[in-house]
């Protein structure tokens, strides 16, 4: 259970009114390990009423954070396509870029956001650019420490690119970050050496076992 917030503004007065209603959240697994509380997906069970208030709601707060650009140009995720975390929530999206658009306050290298991914990149050459880069991530876990929230550091690696990487360790709070070979970027698998191949081989086999399933639909008729 969590609590769903309406507010209701009264013309003739200075004041809202604040109501919270009970709403169900739902676990959806996703991947990995079952057991794993951080391995399932909120989806938010809201009503229909409760959608359409929340829909009224969430227009005057877009036009809001439009006009005074709340949300920074590093966020590229829940911005206008209404889709979210938790998930069947109209105003979670909004809200949760709200929340987290300060984040990348005083970040030395370059981060981008895409709703709760984070990225975080930098150029290392000497040891002076190590350690500004794991400034950033000390920066974020201050960040998160302030505004009770934690990172997933389970799910947090390391993508070393270009021949000669020194291939430096960097730490999240007090933890060391592992090191990857290849990560999943939007569901696009990226390695060290940005070779497509392996995406282009997973597009094909999946294309194969579409065609596999007409084929054998269209052969039983």
């Amino acid at each position: 259970m969590c609590q769903q917030l309406f507010w209701w503004h009264s013309k003739h007065a200075d004041h809202y009114w604040v109501h919270c209603v009970p709403t169900n959240i739902t676990p959806v697994y996703k991947k990995g390990k079952k057991e794993d509380p951080g391995n399932y997906r909120p989806v938010s069970l809201t009503s229909v009423p409760g959608k359409i208030i929340e829909q009224l709601v969430l227009e005057v707060i877009s036009k809001h954070i439009e006009d005074k650009e709340v949300i920074g140009s590093g966020q590229h995720g829940f911005t206008k396509v209404v889709s979210g975390v938790p998930q069947g929530s109209v105003l979670g999206p909004v809200l949760f870029n709200t929340f987290v658009g300060d984040t990348d306050s005083g970040i030395e290298r370059t981060l981008s956001k895409f709703a709760d991914d984070t990225k975080l990149c930098g150029a290392v050459d000497m040891l002076e650019e190590r350690d500004a880069i794991q400034r950033d991530p000390d920066r974020l876990e201050r960040w998160a420490c302030a505004n009770p929230m934690k990172f997933n550091q389970a799910k947090c690696k390391v993508l070393h690119l270009g021949h000669g990487n020194p291939r430096h360790k960097y730490r999240l709070g007090g933890e060391w970050l592992e090191s990857s070979p290849a990560e999943k970027d939007l569901g696009v698998p990226v390695d060290e050496k940005l070779d497509m191949s392996r995406q282009c081989a997973l597009a094909a086999q999946k294309a194969n076992h579409i065609l596999g399933c007409i084929r054998r639909s269209v052969a039983s008729r």
